[in-house]
């Protein structure tokens, strides 16, 4: 299937967005062997193509965090996430989308399913260094109505590592 422009950019929106939804990182004590990683996972992310939000997070360096998408080629680039402490993760990732029956979101009254973007990718830098390293996994929804095209984490879903 064959995305609109718009649509395809709330998609890499969409994954942009969730770069901090759920990030494995790296052992406390670097370099110890066998250490496992801490986890961090948001059970909230919601916005637009161009303003989201993270929330709920645990484990991790804040409770809450914004991003900004960045370049995307070929279903894969990079974000940065802002978390409310002010310090940043660096994020780069790949995606698919699945449509049609594949595609299981639900859309709330007046909106109409456009497509589930399913996210993999590694935080690669950034000043909240405890997170430099680890994995990132999520599922988005992306929806169109009255007000527009919206992103919303994947209804129930379970973020594993």
């Amino acid at each position: 299937m064959h995305l609109n422009r718009s649509v395809r950019f709330a998609a890499c929106a969409a994954m942009a967005g969730s770069a901090a939804f759920a990030v494995v990182a790296p052992g406390a004590i670097a370099g110890a062997k066998g250490a496992k990683p801490d986890k961090v996972v948001c059970t909230g992310f919601s916005g637009t193509e161009t303003s989201q939000s993270i929330t709920g997070c645990t484990g991790g360096p804040a409770a809450s965090g914004t991003s900004v998408p960045g370049p995307v080629v070929n279903n894969s680039g990079t974000a940065t996430v802002t978390w409310s402490d002010g310090n940043t993760s660096l994020e780069s990732f790949s995606y698919t989308s699945k449509s049609g029956k594949a595609d299981k979101c639900s859309p709330g009254a007046g909106e109409t399913n456009v497509v589930e973007v399913k996210e993999k990718g590694s935080v690669t830098g950034g000043t909240e260094t405890a997170l430099t390293g680890g994995k990132v996994k999520s599922t988005v929804c992306v929806f169109s109505g009255a007000s527009g095209i919206t992103l919303s984490v994947y209804p129930g879903s379970v973020t594993d590592f």
